[in-house]
């Protein structure tokens, strides 16, 4: 059971051989890992297809009702307009979800941090320049949030492909959330 436990854990197969001869292949079979999107902005359309593609269960999360229609986000496994804690109790958050923040509103993205303090993510990037994890980190002492509560925060998040179109962006968004899925760094090889 242990064994079993610990290849769950490792979401990895794993072969075990025991003292007395036998062996075991333990393949975990688990649900396909979550990328819980918050913000129903444009790169949120290609960031879904890309993920979905990859083998995630999407959900497209914006309180504004506009933003989060089913028509704006038709590949969305989910799509809720709802605030972040209503969002957090109603999907649930684990080790396999993995979150992003494409919204600029400060409002929206401490909610958000709010909801998911405390969690057992396993990724957090969130939209925008360096200099917003200066403001960020200003605005949670502000309100006695402790960001060691969370992952590392990505930001700007995303691997640094350069891209300037909603597609492009989304890639990179998804390239950096599978590098940290697999434990790598997701920086370019030398040839």
């Amino acid at each position: 059971l242990g064994d079993a436990l610990a290849a769950l854990e490792s979401d990895l197969p794993q072969t075990i051989t025991y003292a007395d001869g036998r062996i075991a292949l333990l393949e975990p079979a688990l649900p396909p890992p979550t990328l819980l999107i918050f913000g129903g902005e444009q790169i949120a359309v290609p960031l879904v297809r890309f993920a979905r593609l990859l083998g995630f269960r999407t959900v497209v999360t914006d309180a504004r009702p506009a933003f989060a229609t089913r028509e704006k986000h038709p590949d969305a496994d989910e799509v809720l307009a709802l605030w972040p804690e209503e969002v957090v109790a109603r999907v649930g958050v684990s080790r396999r979800t993995y979150a992003v923040s494409l919204n600029h509103e400060p409002r929206f993205e401490d909610a958000m941090l709010r909801a998911l303090a405390g969690r057992p993510l396993a990724y957090l990037g969130a939209i925008g320049k360096p200099q917003r994890a200066v403001e960020r980190a200003e605005r949670a002492q502000a309100a006695g949030l402790d960001l060691a509560q969370l992952p590392p925060i990505h930001t700007p998040v995303g691997l640094d492909l350069g891209g300037k179109s909603a597609e492009e962006i989304a890639l990179s968004i998804i390239a950096e959330v599978i590098a940290v899925k697999n434990g790598r760094p997701g920086g370019m090889t030398a040839g």
